[in-house]
């Protein structure tokens, strides 16, 4: 596996630490493509400056990895004020000066802290500790599997959380991807209901631009607000009968985290099934991540899926 990054950053203090330092060095002149590496010299710069310098150069859109080969604490207290975003802040590792243990303490996914920590522990023989949630659980993580197939990424803090559980939350943000399924009582107004889809969108920190469709039960096919609403945003309109709605299923990663469609009496004798928009949006999504679930509001309701 090669790594492809703009700077390598390494900070240590001891004699030890040097020694893990140059062979980590030596290595990823092998197994990394690399523009730069900067090694902490105390008589150059204090620690605090270095360790701007490489989230300084970070956060403007560069790939970067600092390694520091020390303890944990002193790592902990050089980063801390200088966190912004996981999608925008450096990978970093600690490492014991006898590399013992390899630790990715920051970006594990986006910035590889993990993959380059279990490649370092092959090559020191140490032991990689490894603490993100996807990964000790042997669970599909999002935001992997999106940096692999090419997409883009934006911070979600509340959308993928439904989807799985007690992991990084991102979305995808390269092409039309979110389909919404909505209902809404008879003859809503569609300005309503607009802003009803923008407070939702909003909540949910989810960009407006990828929306693909618009969809709900066939009764409401000739439902003003909610043509109009397809329309606003450039959105495919889709309609489904009862029978198609109830025979909508869910990814199986919303099934094992226990995530279920909503359940209404009312709504399933009106209708014939139990939840319009649920069913309706994971319908028209090829994934099927039910990722916002029923939110309802003054005779409407909303749902969105990827």
């Amino acid at each position: 596996m090669i790594f492809d990054f703009d700077s390598l950053y390494f900070v240590t203090f001891t004699s030890n630490g040097k020694n893990v330092c140059q062979k980590l060095i030596d290595f990823t002149k092998n197994e990394f493509n690399f523009t730069n590496h900067h090694i902490f010299d105390k008589s150059k710069k204090t620690l605090d400056d270095f360790v701007r310098c490489a989230f300084d150069e970070a956060h403007s859109k560069k790939s970067v990895c600092i390694v520091f080969v020390c303890a944990i604490g002193i790592c902990v207290r050089f980063i801390a004020s200088h966190l912004q975003s996981k999608l925008t802040d450096p990978a970093v590792l600690c490492i014991d000066e006898k590399s013992k243990f390899v630790i990715p303490v920051l970006s594990g996914h986006v910035g590889k802290a993990n993959d380059i920590s279990n490649l370092f522990s092959q090559k020191l023989n140490a032991i990689p500790c490894i603490t993100t949630a996807t990964d000790v659980n042997n669970k599909f993580a999002l935001d992997v599997w999106a940096i692999s197939h090419g997409f883009s990424l934006f911070s979600t803090d509340k959308c993928v959380n439904l989807t799985i559980k007690n992991v990084n939350k991102y979305s995808l943000c390269e092409k039309r991807f979110i389909s919404v399924g909505v209902g809404c009582k008879k003859n809503t107004e569609p300005q309503k209901l607009f802003l009803f889809l923008q407070s939702v969108f909003k909540e949910n920190d989810l960009p407006f631009n990828a929306i693909d469709s618009i969809s709900s039960i066939d009764i409401k096919k000739d439902e003003k607000a909610i043509i109009e609403l397809s329309k606003t945003i450039n959105a495919k309109l889709k309609f489904y009968t009862f029978d198609e709605l109830n025979g909508a299923t869910l990814n199986v990663i919303d099934s094992m985290n226990n995530i279920d469609f909503s359940e209404s009496q009312f709504v399933k004798e009106k209708t014939g099934t139990s939840c319009v928009c649920e069913r309706a949006s994971v319908l028209s999504s090829n994934n099927r991540f039910l990722i916002v679930q029923k939110v309802s509001g003054d005779g409407m309701t909303l749902a969105v899926s990827v």
